[in-house]
């Protein structure tokens, strides 16, 4: 009897000395388990925030109790993302653990202790039951169907100053994404996703597409992998999709921005690879835990154009897009990381946290291959990056050192260092963040997997428009719009090398792609963006239980090297306001550049974001509106209109719109979406013009 009285006053007290603090981050394991079980749709409840209370963990946990043991004759959670069984399994797991950890604090709320148990019991069957009829449908069947359907239609108008008369196109978009998900056991699963589509509109009539989208065999065992189509994502100086920030952005151009991304599979700064990805954790001598992650992927083909063509190169001088240009060789990318504590929490105490990683990435063409007598690339990158949390998450250390090393012609063994630095330190307290940090990256410092934007500024217009199109075709239908072949997404879905060793011209001919200066000027190629060293801070908080969201920042940043030294100030701030069933948000950004001397570089931009949404129905229908005016003005290169050397500039971009969601039920959702912009040259008002669209859509998930 005393045994057993010893064990559960352990398993009382346990959980509050390692989880005594009230306030618990995104990197606790707590907050990543519920985020993760709200994606799962076990938990409906929302999380909107960076931290939560204890208190709330019990709401949480309360919540996907709930949902898992007394929905209706279902074993599937309450939620429109719907779960497989053998997540569903897993995600039990989870929510055992977190009513174990918390059970003093669910007795706070006047909850028995034997009914705990019992919950704890309850899961236990529930898992048990679950997993018992995942292998009975398995060896039925092991396979099902389903998948999404969805019809896009945008009219869209260019009016005044060169689009006289005016222009108007109606490109229609209809497809079907067929996902095939076969579990031949509880440990292996495969995925195929196949598209048929409809494109009609513009001036080619209408063209039909279909072909495999994405397939993938993952295989859950104590070395886990994956093969096929895989999302990959290491560090910022490795491994990393580049992507503009826009957090005060309005829904009717963050929709926009968002079905692009969606579409190529570019979210969340991963790259969409085909190859295969291998993870493990080995432990050594009985007390060091490393986690190994390996990833391979094939980046491109020899004697081809690029798998699909999504972007084409535009020649001003001809006023089309010329073909891809085929490569000379196959060209492949190897990386992996190795992560561990290395046994210094055992050292530091339940306080403290320490996490140190090993980082590399290689690109390299395979000489025997396509053009034999062709350029052989070779670009590799090693980094160790830290990090150290003490005080239960309050205080936050992080940095990243890495070098890499390029080589254009691999026959030469000619390589070119260069190296690349982000110390970063982070307080946590009072639900207020602050950070602050230095950067510096040497001018030579070149990781293409890390430095490649997903958006292509020489491919864009001034002007954001619905384009959701994903193509398999390696030559897809085009339609003219204002004069040029517009290709159907503005979004880039793969690393782009360069055989072109003219380092530092960042946005113009060279290396590196174009990138919007007048919107993004201090760190267009994110971390990694070369030739930049300085300092950077942010704070931000989340007060009134998440009704008051304020966020400032700065950068300030300068180049080390070059013809032109530029020196960056970047200002931001912005609040978002939720009250009764309104969002309303806003923000402004500006940016200073300015050269070593006047005449050669003096640009300033300035970026105002306002919006607000009405929830009519909470989690049904929505009414959003927007604004967006960007301004820019001064002498600046590669502004990104094909034109390279010094340039003057004084422009502005005013768009305004709005729409209507609404989710008819859970798997299905219409919406319509009106938008006005207007671009104003004031150097040339011949120039002036404006875009007009309306867009509809409907989207089915089955």
């Amino acid at each position: 009897m005393l045994k057993k009285f010893i064990v559960l006053l352990a398993v009382l007290l346990i959980p509050f000395f390692i989880f005594g603090t009230d306030v618990i981050d995104s990197n606790h394991w707590t907050y990543k388990d519920i985020k993760s079980l709200i994606d799962a749709g076990v938990i409906t409840k929302e999380l909107n925030k960076d931290t939560i209370t204890r208190d709330e963990v019990v709401e949480y946990i309360n919540n996907g109790v709930e949902n898992i043991l007394y929905a209706a004759e279902t074993p599937k959670p309450k939620s429109s993302k719907g779960s497989s069984e053998s997540d569903l399994s897993s995600q039990i797991d989870k929510l055992y653990e977190l009513v174990k950890a918390y059970m003093t604090d669910m007795m706070k709320t006047d909850k028995k202790l034997d009914d705990i148990l019992n919950t704890i019991g309850d899961l236990r069957v529930k898992k048990a039951e679950l997993e018992k009829k995942q292998d009975k449908l398995l060896n039925a069947l092991g396979m099902r169907i389903n998948g999404e359907s969805s019809a896009y239609m945008t009219d869209f108008l260019l009016y005044g100053g060169p689009y006289v008369p005016s222009q108007r196109y109606r490109p229609i978009t209809q497809y079907i994404d067929l996902k095939f998900s076969l579990n031949a056991s509880k440990y292996i699963y495969a995925e195929a996703t196949y598209r048929l589509e409809n494109l009609f509109g513009g001036f080619w009539g209408s063209y039909d597409v279909y072909g495999l989208k994405r397939f993938f065999i993952q295989g859950n065992f104590p070395i886990s992998f994956v093969f096929g189509d895989y999302q990959g994502k290491l560090t910022p100086f490795t491994l990393w999709a580049v992507d503009d920030e826009h957090p005060f952005e309005a829904k009717i151009f963050r929709d926009r921005r968002y079905m692009n991304k969606k579409e190529l599979n570019v979210l969340d700064n991963t790259w969409p690879l085909n190859g295969g990805k291998v993870q493990t954790i080995v432990e050594l001598f009985d007390v060091l835990d490393i986690d190994i992650q390996i990833l391979g992927a094939r980046l491109k083909e020899a004697d081809v154009a690029a798998k699909p063509s999504l972007l084409k190169n535009y020649d001003y001088g001809t006023n089309s897009y010329a073909l891809d240009e085929k490569y000379k060789h196959d060209q492949y990318m190897i990386g992996g990381r190795l992560m561990s504590d290395f046994t210094v929490n055992k050292l530091l105490g339940e306080d403290f946290n320490f996490n140190l990683g090993i980082n590399y990435n290689e690109i390299t063409d395979v000489k025997d291959t396509g053009v034999f007598t062709a350029k052989v690339l070779h670009n590799y990158v090693g980094s160790v990056d830290v990090e150290f949390s003490a005080l239960k998450g309050i205080v936050k250390l992080s940095g990243e050192y890495a070098m890499s090393y390029y080589n254009p012609d691999r026959e030469k063994d000619t390589y070119t260092p260069g190296s690349a630095l982000k110390a970063q330190a982070e307080v946590s307290l009072f639900d207020t963040k602050l950070i602050g940090g230095f950067l510096s990256v040497e001018r030579n410092f070149i990781a293409f997997a890390a430095q490649t934007r997903i958006y292509h500024e020489d491919e864009n217009f001034l002007y954001l428009t619905q384009n959701s199109t994903w193509n398999i075709q390696v030559n897809p239908p085009q339609y003219l719009i204002g004069g040029h072949t517009y290709p159907f997404t503005k979004y880039n879905p793969q690393i782009i090398v360069s055989y072109n060793n003219l380092f530092g011209n960042a946005g113009g001919p060279g290396w590196l792609m174009s990138y919007p200066v007048y919107e993004n000027n201090a760190l267009p190629y994110g971390d990694a963006s070369p030739n930049r060293q300085g300092f950077f801070g942010k704070l931000s908080g989340s007060y009134l239980e998440e009704m008051l969201n304020p966020f400032v920042g700065f950068k300030y940043l300068y180049e080390l090297e070059g013809a032109v030294l530029r020196t960056i100030t970047s200002i931001e701030g912005g609040l978002k306001v939720n009250i009764w069933q309104v969002s309303l948000y806003g923000g402004y950004k500006m940016e200073n550049t300015v050269g070593d001397t006047e005449k050669q570089v003096s640009f300033d931009s300035s970026i105002i974001d306002v919006g607000a949404e009405y929830y009519i129905v909470p989690k049904k229908l929505t009414i959003h509106l927007g604004m967006k005016n960007t301004a820019f003005n001064g002498e600046e290169y590669f502004l990104g209109n094909g034109v390279f050397g010094r340039q003057k500039a004084d422009m502005s971009i005013f768009a305004l719109g709005g729409g209507l969601d609404y989710k008819i039920a859970k798997p299905a959702t219409i919406g319509i979406a009106f938008s006005n912009t207007t671009i104003t040259d004031n150097l040339t008002s011949a120039n002036n013009f404006g875009a007009q669209e309306l867009d509809a859509y409907v989207s089915i998930n089955f």
